[in-house]
Parts: C-alpha cells; sequence; structure tokens
C-alpha cells in the first residue's frame, strides 16, 4: 500500500548533498570581527607567487574518548594520508561542506554557518564570514547538507520542526525564515524511541524539482512491541521550488529508507535502498512487526514511488544483514551484506561485532536477477559513497585493522586509493578550484 501526503509551504529548497551522525559537544564560533577576511586579495602584487593550480578540500573525522571531532585539510594535490595536526580543527558538532571555491563548516550546538577563504598563492585557510541561525530560532540539528543554488541562495532545513532558512551565502545574511510543514508524523511512542528521523541528502532532478531521503532508522530501545506499532515505511520528501510546495511520499513495501538515495546516471533513475538499521529491527522485533526490511524501491519522475517495482533483495541472495547500498550503475546494484550474521543476544550490544565479521560485496543486475562478485574495493572489506566531486564519486572504505581510504571511482570496479586515515572517517571531499 503506498501512502501520499501533501504539504505547503511558502518555498524551500534545492541542493546537494551528506551524512553523518550528530555528535554532542561543541566548537567554539570563531570572532568575526577578528578573523573575517571577506576579501582576502583584492589587488594580487605582480611579484607574489602564481596561483596555484588545484585546491583540494579534504573533511574528515577522527575518533577520541571525547567523541568524534572534524576537520578539513586543503591541499594543491590528495595528500598520501591526513594530518590533524596541520588542518583546520571545528570541533566535536560541526559538519563541513563547500560550494565553489569556499568550503563552509555548520556548528549545530550553536546555529552558525561559517564561510571560509582559500588563498589562492598560499592555500592560507581564513574566515569570510559567519551567519547566526540561531538568532532567527533556527539551531541544533540541520537535515543535512546545505541547499546550495548559486552564489547568493542557499538554504538549511530541520523539517522535524517545519523551520527552513534561506540565506545569502555571498553576504553571509539571512533572507528569509520559513515556517512549513514538518515531517509526517509516525506516532509520539514510535518517535520518541527513534534513533533518528530526519531528512538528509537532497538532490536536483532532472525536472527541477528536489528529492530529499528521509530516515526514521530504528528504535534505541528492545523490545517493547508498541515500538514498531507505526512504523513510517519509506519516505521521501519532494520539493518543486516553481509552485513553493513540498510532497511527502510514502511506501510500506519497505520499512525504512537510508539516510541517502541511490542515483543511475545511464538510466537518470532515483533509488530508496534499505537503511542498515532495518537489520537489527528485523532480528530484535520479528517479521510480524517489521515489514520488507530489504526492499529496494524505485522513484518516478515526479518523486513519487514506482508502484510497479519492489526488488526484495533477499530474493535473489541469502543473508541476514544489509550493510550498505553502494552504489548503482546502469541497473546493476552494488551492495555489501553479511551472509549470516550470529546477533548479539543483548540489543544494547547489537553494533559489538562491527568490523570484526566478513563482509561480502556482490552486484546485482535489477533486470535480470544475475548475481555476480564484486572485488572493486580491492583491500577494503567494504565502501561507502561519501559525495560527487565534479563528476565523479568518492567513497570512504574500511579494513579490520582500523584503516580507512579514501577511494576515487575511476571505472564501475575500478578505484583508487587517494588518502588514507586511521581511527576517523572520511565525510567530505572537493576541487575548490583546479582538476
Amino acid at each position: 500500500m503506498m501512502r501520499t501526503i501533501k504539504l505547503s509551504s511558502l518555498l524551500l529548497f534545492m541542493g546537494l548533498f551528506f551524512i553523518a551522525c550528530s555528535d554532542d559537544d561543541t566548537a567554539p564560533a570563531p570572532d568575526p570581527d577578528t578573523q573575517v577576511d571577506p576579501d582576502p586579495d583584492p589587488d594580487p602584487d605582480p611579484d607574489m607567487d602564481p596561483d596555484v593550480d588545484s585546491a583540494i578540500m579534504i573533511g574528515y573525522r577522527v575518533n577520541t574518548p571525547q567523541g568524534a571531532v572534524r576537520y578539513f585539510e586543503v591541499h594543491e594535490e590528495f595528500p598520501s594520508t591526513i594530518n590533524p595536526s596541520e588542518a583546520i580543527e571545528i570541533g566535536l558538532s560541526s559538519r563541513v561542506y563547500s560550494f565553489g571555491e569556499h568550503p563552509y563548516t555548520y556548528n549545530e550546538n550553536a546555529g552558525t554557518m561559517t564561510k571560509w577563504n582559500v588563498d589562492r598563492s598560499t592555500l592560507e585557510i581564513s574566515v569570510g564570514g559567519i551567519v547566526s541561525f540561531a538568532s532567527s530560532g533556527f539551531s541544533g540539528f540541520a537535515g543535512g547538507p546545505p541547499i546550495f543554488v548559486s552564489e547568493t541562495q542557499a538554504f538549511v532545513s530541520n523539517l522535524r520542526e517545519g523551520v527552513v532558512l534561506e540565506w545569502n551565502p555571498s553576504t553571509m545574511e539571512i533572507t528569509e525564515v520559513l515556517n512549513v510543514d514538518p515531517l509526517p508524523n509516525l506516532g509520539e511512542q514510535y518517535q520518541s524511541v527513534t534513533g533518528f528521523y530526519g531528512e538528509w541528502n537532497k538532490y536536483i532532478t532532472s525536472n527541477g524539482k528536489v528529492v530529499m531521503a528521509v530516515e526514521h532508522y530504528g528504535p534505541e530501545a528492545c523490545c517493547d512491541e508498541g515500538f514498531l506499532a507505526q512504523p513510517g515505511g519509506a519516505i521521501v520528501a519532494v520539493f518543486d521550488p516553481v509552485s513553493g510546495t513540498i510532497q511527502y511520499n510514502q511506501d510500506d513495501r519497505l520499512y525504512s529508507t537510508h539516510d541517502d538515495l541511490l542515483y543511475d546516471p545511464v538510466t537518470d533513475n532515483y533509488y530508496a535502498p534499505p537503511a542498515d538499521g532495518n537489520s537489527h529491527t528485523f532480528q530484535y522485533f520479528g517479521e510480524d512487526l517489521v515489514n520488507n526490511p530489504f526492499a529496494l524501491l524505485r522513484l518516478n519522475d515526479d518523486g513519487s514511488f514506482d508502484p510497479d517495482f519492489a526488488l526484495n533483495l533477499p530474493d535473489n541472495i541469502d543473508f541476514n544483514f544489509f550493510i550498505d547500498a553502494d552504489f548503482i550503475f546502469d541497473n546493476k546494484l552494488v551492495f555489501t551484506y553479511i551472509e549470516n550474521l550470529d546477533f548479539p543476544l543483548a540489543y544494547n550490544e547489537r553494533w559489538s561485532w562491527f568490523g570484526s565479521v566478513p563482509t561480502s560485496t556482490a552486484v546485482l543486475d535489477i533486470n535480470t536477477g544475475e548475481v555476480t562478485p564484486f572485488g572493486g574495493f580491492g583491500q577494503y572489506s567494504f565502501a561507502t559513497y561519501i559525495n560527487n566531486n565534479g563528476g565523479t564519486n568518492f567513497f570512504e572504505a574500511f579494513n579490520g585493522s582500523g584503516e580507512g581510504g579514501l577511494l576515487r571511482q575511476d571505472g564501475f570496479d575500478a578505484f583508487t586509493t587517494v588518502t588514507t586515515m586511521e581511527n576517523g572517517r572520511f565525510r567530505w571531499v572537493s576541487t575548490l578550484w583546479g582538476e
């Protein structure tokens, strides 16, 4: 059964994407009176060093006893490994993005967005402006990456609270505060124990609309059956910038979507893959309460769910834990799974096996059902998509020793490790200028 809830707003989004778990502590916002450098090089001296040919920004987090500390670095070429001692530290509750030639960081606790300048001759980094969203009643969680429309128009959103802010990246000023209809109510009891419920990665479709992945993940406690009395099913939000309306589409043929959508550049189709947490809810709560945890759904051009397409992945390959949908290309889905995980007895230890159990990655032809092994990630156990940078996909890869790799996809099963790190995760990669 499919349900569609149409809601109206004044205006909403356009944009780009990306993922990660929230942190509790905050990094102090830089002082704009002393650090802002809105025009770092207004009149270049002809005797100065020439412009650097390219600038590559890498955002990442490092695990510490205090939490996951976020950083970003800018280099002319990819470094062999990251170097936090020479990076910009943005704290425990900040996230890093980019648009054009500028990195942007959002501090969740302070509710501030910071724009950074990168000097074209030296690659020195300075603050270019700060805008406080908290001053307009917006702070805390932001639903995924900002939505950059142009040099003068961008949005941040918190659909859980029904708030959208339009701001100007050039002047770093708030343009408009929009009060919009919030995400569908899944039931107070369910939402109170759900680990995450909100919009995340966003994409502009070929018809100019914006589709947003919405994840409601799984319960943080176990195992009262009432927790799952009103599961939300797969949810996507679709924004039409012309009419200024937003539509929430729901489909109970999948228990919960992931925080990202899959895009097939050959067929121009978007897909809603399962969330990894579906495996836990299915195991600990049972199939009577958790329907279709491992389905793959396809979206129509208007962002609605295609009623004629629902692929139950275990019908093609046996597994009991879904790790990640890595990517899809020309109707070939690459995903990572565990064939037969021995689940811990205690629900609060459900992730204790992570990193110590072998995983498998396969290619599934969604038209024919043919399954073949996938070995493109090389030495790494599995990889997850980060973002598309100038037409090239980048992934973060993991192995059992704790080493992580930043992978550039050079072909369907051809990947190159461009940077490595220990005890952390890559979060963003962007070419600010050059190639």
